[in-house]
């Protein structure tokens, strides 16, 4: 059976079991879409007739018949939201909703539960596993080739905290922290000498030594 705007076979093709297709004539799926290789226009698209709409279109994949984040019903959903100018992927626990991770029309910003501020912005515990690892870099010798920050603001804005800095110039790290818009630097380690640079006081309770090519110093407290 075919829908079709000529009566040919060219249509909507609608099996005796009930699945559909659209350009294939033997659909093996509820909705069965298939073209050509070379062709563009494989897509499914959804609209809507005005903007900045909240929920203009979207997919729920549900458990039930019902209606997403109403009781009873489980599932998740993807859509684009018009108002916020955000696709969101969400889970549904019955009347629970939860953003599981939200990007940003513009900018790309990527959010996993929250609504990011920065590139990646997480609101929880990241976990690594497997030999993971993590790289932090900028191109050519620059003062700032990269930094992992701790923060009190939530943009991740550099107000107050602290962070470990890699100069690239110097070629040295640098722990650094910065308060009403004052930076301190605390330690910087010198990537050739490994030379250890204290920025202020060092406080020890107990006793440290310190081993040089034929001598040792050991300070003991009093």
């Amino acid at each position: 059976n075919y829908l079709s705007n000529d009566g040919g076979n060219e249509g909507i093709r609608i099996s005796n079991d009930g699945n559909v297709g659209i350009g294939a004539t033997a659909p093996s799926a509820k909705m069965h879409i298939l073209s050509a290789a070379s062709s563009t226009d494989n897509v499914l698209r959804m609209g809507a007739t005005s903007i900045n709409y909240a929920n203009p279109n979207g997919i729920e994949l549900l458990e039930s018949s019902g209606a997403f984040g109403t009781a009873g019903n489980y599932g998740v959903r993807q859509f684009y939201n018009g108002a916020t100018n955000q696709y969101k992927f969400q889970t549904g626990n019955g009347t629970t909703v939860t953003d599981v991770f939200l990007i940003n029309r513009d900018g790309g910003n990527f959010g996993i539960g929250i609504t990011p501020q920065q590139r990646l912005h997480v609101d929880g515990n990241l976990l690594m596993s497997g030999g993971s690892w993590v790289a932090v870099g900028e191109t050519g010798n620059v003062s700032n080739a990269g930094e992992v920050r701790f923060v009190e603001a939530t943009t991740g804005a550099w107000q107050y905290g602290f962070r470990f800095r890699l100069d690239g110039a110097a070629n040295a790290f640098v722990l650094e922290s910065v308060g009403l818009g004052a930076e301190v630097e605390h330690l910087r380690f010198t990537r050739e000498t490994g030379d250890v640079e204290v920025g202020n006081d060092l406080d020890v309770n107990g006793e440290f030594t310190i081993n040089t090519t034929g001598h040792d110093w050991t300070f003991e407290p009093n």
